[in-house]
Formats: structure tokens, C-alpha cells, sequence
């Protein structure tokens, strides 16, 4: 993971109710950190090679969406994808008070900085 990529994270990622955070960078790299054992990186991997695969069928319908948002009875998981394959997803506890705003603004960042270098 390059330098600039692993500051944005370490910088950004830092709110509370954040569950874990997965980012899929250049070809076959995979990072991740979670606050929970069951939240495991091999969980992680997984879940995040199935969001992009969900976000990619969406891109063959012509909707290419920047950010998605999946919400389950106990977590929400935020998704985004950049043009160049790098993604990252966030793992929140679906709470009121849960971080949302937080959240949007890091995975808009995310989307936006093509200067993270992978």
C-alpha cells in the first residue's frame, strides 16, 4: 500500500462506531482493520470481492454509482470504487448516531483523490 494511501486511511478512518474498514488496492492487495474478531481480514476479502462484484453487475446495467450503501440489522457497509480498481468499504454499526456524514465525506474523498498513488 502506497505511503499516501495508508496516511488518507490512518487519517480518516478514526470515527466512532466504525466496526472495520477493507481496501482493495493494485492488483491482489488487500488491507484491512477491524474492532471485532468475527470481522476477520479473510471475512473482510471476502465480503469486499463481493461488493465489487455487485458493484461491477451494476456497471453493466449502465449505472455506475461512486458510492453504494448496503444496511443489514446490525451494520450498515459503505462501499466506493474508483476508476482505477481501488476500493474501499467501511463497516458501521447500524445505531442511531451511527457516523453517517463522517462516512460519506471519507468514501467522497476516497473517490475523488486519484493522487493516492497505489
Amino acid at each position: 500500500m502506497s505511503e499516501p494511501l495508508r496516511d488518507f486511511l490512518a487519517s480518516r478512518l478514526t470515527f466512532p462506531g466504525l466496526a472495520a474498514w477493507g481496501a482493495w488496492f493494485s492488483p491482489g492487495q488487500f488491507a484491512s482493520q477491524s474492532q471485532y474478531n468475527w470481522l476477520n481480514a479473510a471475512r473482510l476479502q471476502q465480503t469486499h470481492q463481493e461488493l465489487t462484484i455487485a458493484a461491477e453487475s451494476l456497471a453493466q446495467h449502465q449505472l455506475r454509482p461512486s458510492r453504494l450503501c448496503w444496511v443489514f440489522e446490525h451494520m450498515r457497509i459503505y462501499f466506493a470504487a474508483r476508476e482505477d480498481g481501488t476500493s474501499l468499504a467501511c463497516y458501521t454499526q447500524n445505531a442511531p448516531g451511527a457516523p453517517i456524514a463522517e462516512i460519506d465525506k471519507v468514501l467522497q474523498d476516497f473517490v475523488r483523490h486519484q493522487n493516492l498513488n497505489l
